[in-house]
């Protein structure tokens, strides 16, 4: 159970650090977009989509 809640935070913690070094200006968030994405997807949500 510990073990689990530590792979969690790592897990957090890393894709929160691949957020923020990821360059999501006004207009041009297609690159963060894709990257929640297939965060979703490995998480495995039921459906994905992003707006056009």
């Amino acid at each position: 159970m510990e073990l689990d809640r530590e792979q969690l935070l790592t897990d957090c913690v890393d894709f929160t650090q691949r957020l923020i070094q990821t360059p999501s200006m006004p207009g041009e968030e297609e690159q963060i977009a894709e990257l929640v994405t297939a965060e979703m997807r490995r998480l495995g949500f039921d459906e994905v989509w992003l707006d056009e």
